[in-house]
């Protein structure tokens, strides 16, 4: 049963990041149904634990409880500055990692649940190529350089952009499980499958490439470039780089959408350094600079979770975003809950790093991607639909150990002694 659940949960969750407009009580109605679905997901397992009587646990889960509690805490110590649903979004995608490792037995039921979130992308992905064809779902317009972003049937093209992104990295993620197994257990695609990924990729490629999000496009070069070196083919990376950079350098058109910082230093006289990057590096020094003048006590557990209080950048500016999502936890849960986040993800980079070869290539640049793309911008934490599946996906790196100890079906061919 909880395994259904899952699985109608990764098909479901791609679909409930389409834009309905609607609202309840402050949260869209899809978040809502997100939300709730999620908490369904956790009864499931909660039920499976008693009448089993089994939870595995490992030290990332411990960090990820530490991380829940320490949120939790914050919030009720500042709720004059919190927001539960800003709460919501930093702790039930860690919380889904939890159960997934619980639910999933094995590889094949992992490459399943990743197969179903590939194919609950096809509908957005769909839809938002259409309404792009059709001069459709447009998000903004640059004034300096008019450029056009296309949202789709998203919320703004960050949405849109960071969703296609990872669709793309979820297909050669898929592609890379099912073709990197031992012989006799390799499992071939078959034609229609064929034609369904390599469908979803060209049209996830367009709208990516018409959101005009560098974040994003930066993220899934940095996937193929950590993925390239990993899999010993540093030629590949040259190629990469060549074919994904080089024209948005050399065309013109390209250089409007992706470098318009550009055309407003040649229009606007006050454009200084600081604008670069859509003003992040003056966001940052902003945040950083108003954090670190806070009372000790706000230092060490933050600002308040969603700081809706009006603290910072906020209320003083009208800016409610730093545009990093590190510096984000930072803010929100002081230097004591960035540091157990810290460790979290470090020992999440360590279990990656104890998968076989082949594997750990994948997994890695997927891992580096989503590091990167959260430093620079607001995606894989501030985005909640995006850090649910990120944390789902990622979910498999403590299968193969689990697998070894049960004795249960594993596709890797080498497991290293040390991870277990």
């Amino acid at each position: 049963m909880d395994l259904f659940a899952l699985q109608l949960f990764a098909f479901l969750r791609p679909l409930l990041e389409i834009d309905t407009g609607t609202s309840f009580g402050g949260l869209k109605v899809f978040e809502l149904a997100a939300i709730t679905f999620s908490g369904m997901l956790m009864l499931a397992l909660l039920v499976r634990v008693a009448l089993s009587g089994k939870l595995r646990l490992s030290t990332i889960d411990l960090a990820i409880g530490a991380f829940v509690l320490w949120c939790i805490a914050v919030f009720l110590v500042y709720f004059e500055d919190a927001n539960i649903k800003e709460l919501g979004k930093l702790v039930i995608p860690l919380l889904s990692y939890v159960v997934v490792k619980n639910v999933v037995t094995n590889e094949r039921e992992y490459e399943n649940i990743i197969w179903l979130v590939i194919v609950g992308l096809t509908v957005p992905t769909a839809a938002s190529a259409v309404m792009i064809m059709s001069g459709h779902g447009v998000a903004t317009v640059h004034y300096w350089s008019g450029a056009i972003r296309y949202q789709g049937v998203y919320l703004g093209g960050h949405n849109l952009a960071h969703s296609m992104t990872l669709l793309l990295m979820l297909i050669v993620l898929y592609w890379g499980l099912r073709t990197t197994t031992e012989e006799e257990d390799k499992r071939s695609f078959g034609t229609g499958r064929k034609i369904l990924i390599g469908g979803l990729a060209v049209l996830a490629l367009y709208c990516l490439y018409h959101t005009w999000v560098r974040t994003a496009f930066l993220g899934f070069l940095v996937f193929l470039i950590v993925l390239a070196i990993g899999r010993g083919k540093k030629l590949l990376v040259i190629a990469i780089v060549a074919a994904l950079l080089a024209p948005a350098l050399l065309v013109e058109s390209l250089r409007q959408g992706f470098m318009y910082e550009v055309a407003q230093s040649e229009q606007d006289k006050y454009f200084t350094a600081s604008k670069l990057g859509g003003g992040r590096p003056m966001m940052w020094n902003m945040f950083l600079t108003e954090f670190m003048e806070e009372p000790i006590d706000r230092q060490l557990a933050g600002v308040g979770i969603g700081f809706a209080g009006g603290r910072l950048g906020g209320g003083k500016y009208g800016v409610t975003s730093t545009h990093n999502d590190f510096l984000d936890v930072l803010v929100q849960t002081g230097f004591v809950g960035f540091a157990i986040f810290v460790t979290l993800l470090t020992l999440v980079l360590r279990r990656i790093l104890r998968l076989d070869r082949a594997q750990r290539a994948f997994f890695l640049g997927f891992f580096v991607a989503i590091m990167f793309m959260n430093f620079v911008s607001a995606s894989y934490v501030s985005r909640f639909g995006l850090a649910q599946l990120a944390w789902l996906v990622l979910a498999y790196i403590e299968l193969p150990m689990r697998a070894r100890r049960e004795g249960s079906h594993v596709l890797s061919r080498d497991v290293p002694r040390e991870a277990i």
